[in-house]
């Protein structure tokens, strides 16, 4: 038991803010939240929430982003050699070599007398290496985007909720504030830049 406790002391700081102070007289805008100072072991807490997004970041854009943007993409990519193949045959189906004749004198375009096919009833349509690899880095390059959309319009909502209040930005490195101003504080470098 005494182990146990043990673990959850040093793990402490990385799931909560560890420098608890009284509430200040003027409050900002969350009176009825605790209030903590800034200290070192908040370090802890902002590896957690690196962790956390990064599982967040790779949960989006494996399990959301790169299935619908590879659907998407290989969609119009199929529809694109479709419509450039049609441009290619001689109206009945069948590609033409240019003078009229059917390429491989049979009637069928291939020479077994049946369009290549993968098995299930679909004809396989093929795809150039160029092709593949575009649509390779258009998946990640989306999913990449993707996710830049979800956090920046996370950190903007989470923006307006914070003090607004003059006197909350004023001496930013040393005033005590509450619990979700403190975990917003981290990624301000000056209050000119948090307010």
């Amino acid at each position: 038991m005494a182990a146990l406790q043990g673990l959850l002391d040093v793990l402490a700081p990385f799931v909560a803010l560890q420098h608890p102070t009284d509430t200040p007289d003027p409050t900002d805008s969350f009176p009825h939240s605790a209030y903590y100072n800034a200290g070192k072991l908040d370090i802890c807490i902002v590896i957690s929430l690196i962790a956390v997004m990064a599982v967040l970041r790779d949960g989006f854009r494996l399990g959301i982003f790169e299935p619908f943007a590879r659907w998407k993409l290989t969609r119009d990519l199929r529809r694109r050699v479709r419509k450039n193949q049609d441009s290619h045959t001689n109206g009945n189906g069948c590609i033409s070599n240019g003078n009229g004749h059917i390429v491989n004198g049979n009637g069928y375009p291939h020479s077994n007398g049946h369009a290549v096919s993968n098995g299930n009833g679909f004809s396989k349509i093929p795809y150039t290496r160029k092709e593949i690899r575009h649509l390779n880095r258009s998946v990640l390059r989306f999913a990449e985007q993707g996710w830049s959309v979800v956090y920046y319009t996370l950190q903007w909502c989470y923006g307006l909720v914070r003090p607004r209040s003059p006197h909350a930005w004023r001496s930013v490195s040393h005033a005590s504030v509450s619990t979700s101003t403190e975990i917003f504080r981290p990624a301000c470098s000056t209050p000119s830049t948090c307010g």
